[in-house]
């Protein structure tokens, strides 16, 4: 018997364009990892999904150490863009496009207490 729900869900229109925003984040996760010599893990873990899309965190973890901590989070739409980045726990920054994500990825990494905290937590796995 065919559910009404199951009709209504069969008939969604959107396209899931997450992985290229998702695809950024897997590599800006991979500099960190390569720029502190793979003594720093950093990887991706979903969170919850709220109306600006499903959350994703970037989570850093030392090498042989046993706690991790959140980075920053993005939210991204089924859709892709706008991607809502959430980097210093204040108001949203909104990047409409895969070009503007990686910019604001890249200001976010020159920030001093950006690299403060990679440096440190590398150190940590020692």
């Amino acid at each position: 018997m065919a559910s009404s729900f199951l009709e209504t869900l069969k008939q969604n229109t959107i396209p899931d364009n997450t992985p290229a925003a998702v695809d950024v984040l897997n590599e800006f996760c991979g500099a960190i990892r390569e720029y502190t010599s793979e003594r720093l893990e950093c990887w991706l873990t979903p969170g919850f999904p709220v109306n600006l899309g499903q959350e994703w965190r970037v989570m850093l973890k030392p090498k042989s150490r046993n706690y991790e901590q959140i980075l920053l989070r993005a939210y991204i739409p089924l859709d892709g863009f706008p991607t809502s980045l959430d980097l210093y726990g204040e108001a949203l920054t909104v990047c409409r496009s895969e070009t503007s994500l990686r910019n604001n990825l890249a200001s976010f990494l020159k920030t001093k207490t950006v690299l403060e905290t990679i440096l440190f937590l590398s150190k940590q796995a020692a």
